[in-house]
This record gives C-alpha cells, structure tokens and sequence, in this order.
C-alpha cells in the first residue's frame, strides 16, 4: 500500500499528506507550511547614524547569498551594501526564504556658504537636514552667535543620517568673522 517508507528521524516535508501505522491502524497526516516566514528590513536594525547592523540571535545574515560570510549583529555597514537575511530553523520549522536587502548609497556632499556676517557671529545657507558644526558639536541651527571677531571659523556641514539613509560626507568652509 505504501509507495515510499521514511525512516525514523527523516527530515519531513511541507504540505504533504504522510500514512503512520503501526501494523493494525493507520491513519494520515497532512503537515502544515514548516518554513518561517521569510524576514522583513524590520527583522533587523539598521542604525545608519552609528553605521551598523543590530539583530536577534534567531537570525543570520550574510553578504552573500550562500550565507558563508556572515554578518554579527553589531557590525558596521556600508553604503550600497547588500545583505542576505533568513530565520533559523527551530523546532519542527525550517529556515525561512532568504530576504535581500541593498543598503542606500550615501547621500551627496552638500556644498553651503555663509549668507550672513557681522562682528558677532554668522548664518549659514539652510538646507533641509543639514548639519552644521564649529566646535565639535553638530547643529541643525545654520546660526553661530556669541563668537570672537577678526577670527576665522571653521564650519563643516553634512546631511544627518535618518531612520532609511547614512549621513553624507563632510565639507568645510572658512568664514571669517
């Protein structure tokens, strides 16, 4: 009656219809979908401010679609990188499908001058999420008061990094006050 014996410990299949016996009774079994689900970008954290990747231990990831150069959560990541996620199989369950991921290039440099100068400070162009710093510390105010006149600042600008992009590179521009 049976077409095909599977031996005690054989790896089972999805969706598929098994006959058990014992000698007296048989019945059937139809297994259920045992893959996981295939992971979303949500599986992961991609911090793009600190450049890195965080994950659960429940995932790999890859730079490679074979899964042979893995990735540890908290490595760094590059612009335009690409990564191979899957869910690890548990239990009964399979490893999910594999979801690739193709990390955003970095954004252009943005090249911003001063628009305003007087004896105690300066205004910078303002571009949308641009960041502006003198001493240190970035901005998002293109205003600097408070300074020391006949001195000449340094001003590096760059574009924050957000939730979906890296932070641009940097530019500097002299103003002298």
């Amino acid at each position: 009656e049976f077409s095909e014996l599977i031996a005690n410990g054989s790896e089972i299949k999805s969706n598929t219809k098994y006959y058990i016996t014992d000698g007296k009774v048989t019945f059937s079994y139809t297994t259920k979908d045992l893959k996981l689900q295939t992971p979303t970008l949500n599986s992961v954290n991609l911090d793009y401010a600190n450049e890195i990747i965080t994950f659960d231990s429940q995932y790999l990831v890859s730079k490679d679609e074979s899964f042979t150069d893995l990735v540890t959560s908290g490595s760094s990541i590059v612009p335009g990188m690409k990564l191979y996620i899957k869910e690890i199989a548990t239990g009964i369950y399979m490893d999910s499908d594999v979801f690739e991921v193709v990390l955003p290039q970095r954004p252009e440099v943005v090249q911003l001058e001063s628009e305003f100068i007087c004896t105690f400070g300066f205004a910078m162009e303002y571009y949308p999420n641009a960041e502006y710093m003198i001493d240190g510390v970035y901005q998002y105010a293109p205003i600097f008061v408070g300074l020391e006149s006949t001195k000449t600042y340094t001003v590096t600008v760059r574009l924050a990094a957000t939730d979906s992009s890296f932070a641009s590179l940097t530019y500097q521009i002299e103003v002298t006050i």
